[in-house]
């Protein structure tokens, strides 16, 4: 990794770090780029470099996990459990982002911002899906799915995140396939 490389990786992971602590301190509208670049310790043309907003952030923080789950969308024996596994280990590992994005005061744009990430995934994984979901039109399919994804992960976050990302995907699967992993 070159130092310039490394330099923008750090600058990245303080601007995250700083946005996460804003999240659990206050609501998303009260984060302003002024606050996140004085408590991360970067500038704001480097803020700016990376993000166009203090939404563009969240919404790349919250998309981040859906990078590459695509993979799992596919027509070779389709099962909800792989994709949702994935998705769930992703938002382990960012607990205090789900924390903040969790509050009442910011779950409304969180759900949003993760729906937007999650429905085209759904969308064309049930192309190929063969359970029951083929009798409803497939917006309808998404909606709920992502609904139920959303639910399992604020009940999640609510637990105190006792569940592993597997146990949590066989819910999902149990409820949608009404098979576990």
């Amino acid at each position: 990794m070159d130092g310039k490389h490394r330099k923008t990786q750090k600058t990245l992971k303080r601007i995250e770090e700083a946005f996460v602590s804003l999240l659990n301190e206050t609501s998303l509208p009260k984060i302003t780029v002024a606050s996140l670049t004085k408590k991360g310790r970067v500038s704001r043309s480097a803020f700016y470099l990376h993000y166009r907003g203090i939404d563009d952030l969240f919404g790349k923080l919250v998309s981040s996990c859906f990078a590459g789950a695509e993979r799992f969308a596919g027509p070779e024996s389709f099962s909800f459990f792989p994709l949702f596994r994935s998705l769930f280990t992703c938002f382990a590992r960012k607990q205090a982002f789900l924390l903040g994005a969790s509050k009442p005061e910011n779950r409304l744009g969180f759900e949003k911002r993760l729906k937007e990430s999650l429905e085209p995934i759904l969308a064309k994984s049930l192309l190929f899906y063969r359970g029951s979901y083929l009798a409803i039109p497939i917006p309808f399919a998404t909606e709920a799915l992502a609904s139920a994804f959303f639910g399992i992960l604020m009940e999640y976050v609510e637990d105190g995140f006792q569940k592993t990302p597997a146990q949590l995907a066989s819910y999902f699967a149990l409820i949608y396939e009404g098979k576990g992993s």
